[in-house]
């Protein structure tokens, strides 16, 4: 098994409560993405919670579920997994609100397709298989975690 997917199973198995963080841009893939990991880690007995600092746009309220994001990061949680970027510029509202630190100062497992250099520097993992969307990266890692 690639060494990176070993990581990721340390991390998923390692975390109790993970925080699922959207961008400050929230799209279908993210949104997707983020209700896909809800599901496997919550299968996984997992305590998952999907975050994003805007609020979800109307355009994407017709996947079930979205009304679960929350634009509060929550006080307590083990690990982070940002889904569907690697760029820290969109996390701005975490930035502004003072609690990016808080999310640095937990392991955190970057998943994202784009092909641009993370600049997410305190992300433990930076996964970013070849892919057409963040949610076949996803897809694929279910069956491996």
């Amino acid at each position: 098994m690639e060494l990176a997917l070993i990581k990721i199973r340390e991390f998923v198995n390692d975390a109790k409560r993970i925080v699922i963080v959207q961008a400050d841009n929230p799209d279908g893939d993210s949104l997707a993405s983020s209700l896909a990991l809800e599901h496997i880690l919550g299968d996984m007995g997992k305590e998952p919670v999907m975050y994003c600092g805007v609020a979800i746009p109307s355009y994407l309220r017709y996947m079930e579920g979205w009304d679960r994001v929350v634009n509060e990061l929550p006080a307590d949680f083990d690990a982070s997994i940002i889904v569907d970027t690697g760029s820290l510029l969109l996390l701005e509202t975490l930035e502004k609100s003072g609690k990016l630190p808080w999310l640095a100062s937990k392991p955190c497992l970057v998943l994202d397709h784009h092909k641009t250099e993370s600049t997410i520097t305190f992300a433990n993992i930076n996964y970013t298989p070849e892919a057409a969307a963040t949610g076949e990266v996803i897809y694929e890692l279910a069956g491996e975690i």
